[in-house]
């Protein structure tokens, strides 16, 4: 049941974490993201929640909220209707417990479903997909050893980094326990809990680090040492009690020793503002300011069979991936670098993650299926795991890499690259080429002109050839030239081919506008074999990619993915009349792009809106 709030209502008054409370919707890892950002970075909550709305002044029933979205800042307008109880009416959702005429949280959470798709999309997930969404930060998982040798140093970690606005929440992953069960000190099991404050106390003359977490619930706590009514807070004086703030109640806020923390918990999920403020860069300088930095975007894709070649244990398609060169040039000195790879399946789990190399003198672009041979794996932080998000960080000295950004083994997505360097370096697609000219073609030998001729003469009572005519006349002389039985060439192959060699444009193709024809098929077919490796009678993306050395076209896969999605099959693969007529379409679009478009448009943005125009 929907519910439309009362023009009574207040939008916002003063915003705190600890106004609202999860609802029946099992997003728990949605509402401690809000948390977070309410906690650690009110700027970005303020630009996300803008606050200049009201159900009185400039009232329109339709409010405003701005989500970082795949690399872009998107507003989503949603109107005031809520989904509520049948009988009591009270709000479902998301909620302000304390003051209940106070409604941006649920709007927020509406307008946040709104753009997953429906509220059934959040339902479950990971607490860093929301503080990146609403802060276009990088985010990483930090698993936590109960055993961990230096305590301390992960707590000064973690304190750093939220003096430089990062964001922290924790779950406890036990394979004893189902989803939300309750363990035996207050805790929940697979359960987002935000982290509110780090602090350190004096307790019976010794130093004690503690932390501060909420549950999104509103409620339930954690039982054990430090918890509300525990005897620990009568060893602290009553200043060291009021910095903590403490409140004794069931509101879902407590303190934990952070020994305790590490023993019960098992992840922390961490989205970082300033991108150089990761682990892997820990205790390598100390920071407490923003800082600037440059930052390299790509839109990117993996397709089934074409370029998701999954990790470097396929050996024999690893290559298909995408691939980037990063340079920096001799002089510039050692460049702190953050690497972050983020895929657009939104309700699926795949493992990602990107590999980099260190490029050998003398490589070719884009690298062959022999990666070894020419570039050497660099050890990094990277680990590759079932998450929308994966980041690292690495110092690079000056010489030329290759970025390899890779998904499951045949899985299609699109994903975004994001690269973050402290100085400028130069980083572009491995696929991109300074030129393109596949009009040139090797020497074709003379066919027999006498037999094409006798055929057009007579398929056709003018001196011109319609499309059916022309295939007619192809499909007749291949057969007798060939020595095959079926039809080669279709009707859609025919028209392309009188798109490419039509001078009149009046449609029709003369004797001689035929012989190209002719011409080009033969030249199509000695390529079509010699890129056919396995003589299976098609090609795929594999082979495709060195067709074009072979006819000087050296075309990059940009260009060979989208022919694939407008020619190949569900197996991606073309046969050899796809091939003609992707090819003549090609060659088409080539001569349109260098006769009209300038400097300052690449072919290989060019092409897609030519070839798929429906896809872009």
């Amino acid at each position: 049941m929907w519910f439309e709030i009362k023009k009574t209502a207040v939008f916002m008054r003063e915003a705190t974490y600890r106004d609202f409370n999860q609802g029946e919707l099992g997003d728990c890892w949605f509402i401690s993201a809000v948390n977070c950002l309410l906690t650690n970075n009110r700027k970005v909550f303020e630009k996300v929640v803008p606050g200049n709305q009201s159900f009185t002044e400039d009232y329109a029933g339709i409010f405003r909220f701005n989500f970082w979205w795949y690399g872009e800042w998107k507003e989503v307008v949603v109107d005031d209707r809520l989904p509520v109880n049948r009988i009591t009416h009270e709000i479902l959702y998301a909620h302000n417990n304390s003051e209940p005429d106070e409604f941006w949280v649920c709007l927020l959470e509406k307008a946040y479903a709104k753009l997953a798709g429906c509220y059934e999309t959040l339902i479950g997930g990971f607490v860093a997909r929301g503080m990146v969404d609403m802060t276009g930060g990088v985010s990483e998982c930090f698993f936590i050893n109960a055993d961990d040798p230096n305590p301390t140093e992960t707590f000064q970690m973690m304190t750093r980094m939220a003096t430089m606005q990062s964001m922290f929440s924790c779950a406890i992953l036990d394979e004893n326990y189902e989803v939300e069960g309750k363990t035996g000190v207050g805790l929940f099991s697979y359960h987002a809990y935000s982290i509110i404050k780090l602090a350190k106390v004096q307790y019976k003359g010794k130093e004690v680090n503690l932390i501060k977490l909420r549950n999104p619930w509103g409620e339930k706590e954690w039982n054990g040492p430090w918890s509300d009514s525990s005897e620990e807070w009568n060893g602290l004086t009553e200043e060291e009690r009021k910095r903590t703030n403490l409140e004794v109640k069931d509101d879902g806020e407590f303190w934990m020793d952070f020994n305790d923390f590490l023993k019960n918990f098992s992840v922390i999920e961490m989205c970082h503002v300033d991108p150089f403020t990761i682990t892997s860069f820990e205790g390598t300088e100390e920071k407490t300011s923003a800082r600037k930095w440059h930052t390299f975007r790509e839109d990117g894709q993996w397709l089934k069979k074409i370029t998701s070649g999954g990790n470097d244990n396929s050996k024999d398609i690893y290559w298909k991936n995408p691939q980037y060169l990063l340079e920096i040039r001799e002089g510039e000195g050692d460049v702190r670098t953050v690497i972050s790879l983020m895929h657009r399946l939104m309700h699926q789990s795949v493992s990602i993650g990107v590999h980099l190399y260190k490029l050998n003198p003398g490589y070719p672009t884009p690298l062959p299926e022999k990666f070894d041979e020419y570039a050497t794996q660099m050890e990094t932080e990277m680990k590759e795991h079932v998450s929308r998000e994966t980041t690292f960080g690495v110092t690079l000295v000056p010489g030329s890499y290759v970025i390899v950004p890779f998904i499951e083994e045949n899985t299609s997505s699109e994903f975004i690259l994001r690269v973050f360097t402290e100085t400028a370096v130069k980083i572009r697609s491995l696929d991109d080429v300074e030129t393109v000219d596949p009009e040139t073609v090797d020497e074709i030998a003379k066919i027999r002109e006498d037999l094409l001729a006798s055929i057009f003469e007579k398929n056709t009572p003018s001196s011109k050839v319609d499309a059916r005519q022309l295939r007619r006349v192809l499909n007749t002389v291949w057969r007798i030239d060939k020595q095959t039985t079926p039809d080669i060439f279709s009707l859609e192959t025919c028209r392309c081919l009188i798109e490419r060699y039509n001078k009149s444009r009046d449609g029709l193709l003369t004797l001689d506008d035929t012989k190209e024809c002719w011409d080009f098929v033969n030249l199509c077919q000695r390529h079509f074999h010699a890129c056919d490796f396995d003589d299976s009678g098609t090609v795929d993306i594999n082979e495709l990619l060195p067709y074009y050395d072979i006819s000087h076209g050296k075309l990059n896969k940009c260009v060979a993915v989208n022919i694939c999605i407008r020619y190949a099959d569900q197996k991606g693969r073309m046969f050899f009349d796809d091939f003609c007529q992707s090819l003549a379409r090609l060659r088409t679009l080539t001569k349109i792009y260098l006769k009209h478009c300038g400097d300052d448009v690449t072919f290989t943005s060019w092409f897609p809106y030519t070839m798929n125009p429906r896809s872009t």
